[in-house]
């Protein structure tokens, strides 16, 4: 396995979470980023999509990205933005898509976001 530098990807942090459950300490560990430059994420392994979306909806200026080795998983994100937008009325900055986030090299360049 390609030993992935994520400290190399990420601006701020990398932050790695288990669950959605954590997404309040995330929150807290963003805090307030005021100004209009966007806060750019990097999920790898999103699944459901469940957390990049959830970001999108609660950080003013986000942008997320999605990745996951699973095709399925990848259909079943995009499909969960597609209800939440339908239901808030409103277009959420996130993305997602079928990547071996382990793979070398890395399809990102160094700094590209600010949370890994």
């Amino acid at each position: 396995m390609p030993n992935l530098d994520l400290a190399r990807l990420s601006g701020d942090s990398v932050l790695v979470f288990a669950d959605f459950d954590m997404l309040s300490l995330l929150l807290e560990a963003i805090g307030p980023r005021g100004g209009s430059r966007p806060t750019d994420f990097l999920e790898a392994g999103c699944g459901s999509g469940k957390f990049s979306t959830a970001l999108a909806m609660r950080v003013p200026n986000a942008r997320c990205l999605g990745v996951d080795i699973s095709a399925d998983a990848v259909f079943y994100a995009r499909k969960l933005v597609q209800m939440t937008e339908h239901t808030s009325e409103r277009r959420l900055p996130v993305a997602f898509c079928q990547l071996d986030f382990m793979a070398s090299p890395s399809p990102f360049h160094e700094n590209q976001f600010d949370f890994v």
